[in-house]
């Protein structure tokens, strides 16, 4: 993260600036550059996110990877806060299905958020449907 260089305090992003960055890596696409050849380096990486399953996640694997929806979190000055429009997600980290209200942490390769990591077991619903709980102050 950087510094502010004003309080010396870390800049986080907010949800409109990661939907601004979403909008640049989406023009680049992530697909073949002028001549035909892929680069193997990908063009934007926000790295892991946190994110909650809006949907079931279908199973998969390396070459047939499942696909489903989730929703994801922002870190904010007040705690923790939902976007309020689902991405689409893939799969290639589990061969069976990933239930809806399970929390993940995604990874963005090639323009597409993958699963990175999911709990054992899902969340009581109101993750997703509710706001989550601002955290507790030192």
């Amino acid at each position: 993260m950087a510094d502010n260089k004003q309080d010396g305090q870390p800049v986080l992003p907010t949800r409109g600036l990661m939907r601004q960055l979403t909008r640049y890596a989406d023009g680049y696409g992530g697909g073949p550059p002028r001549g035909g050849v892929r680069s193997p380096y990908p063009n934007w990486n926000p790295g892991a996110q946190r994110a909650a399953s809006t949907s079931a996640i279908g199973g998969g694997t390396f070459h047939e990877p499942g696909s489903g929806s989730a929703r994801l979190f922002y870190k904010t000055a007040d705690g923790w806060t939902k976007d309020d429009q689902d991405v689409t997600v893939m799969n290639d980290l589990t061969p069976s299905d990933i239930e809806a209200n399970t929390v993940l942490r995604l990874d963005w390769i090639a323009g597409e958020w993958w699963v990175a990591e999911a709990a054992c077991k899902p969340e009581d619903s109101s993750i997703v449907t509710e706001d989550p709980p601002a955290e507790p102050e030192d």
